[in-house]
């Protein structure tokens, strides 16, 4: 993989550690099955699961197209 953008923010304190961790990070694969609808929004909200994966979607829509 090349190298990792994070954003705007390259000049603020801590963005090159942000950026070694998130290219040792064992998970930072996973980050292509996510959908991302903003690729310029921060998503912070802590009350959440995280972002949409692809396969929970893809299990919604076969569940909700079974129902009918």
């Amino acid at each position: 993989m090349g190298v990792i953008d994070l954003g705007p923010f390259r000049e603020a304190e801590g963005y090159e550690q942000a950026r070694e961790s998130d290219v040792a990070d064992p998970l930072r694969t996973h980050r292509e099955e996510v959908i991302f609808t903003d690729p310029e929004l921060i998503y912070l909200d802590g009350n959440s699961l995280g972002r949409l994966h692809e396969s929970a979607a893809k299990t919604i829509d076969k569940v909700t197209r079974a129902q009918r």
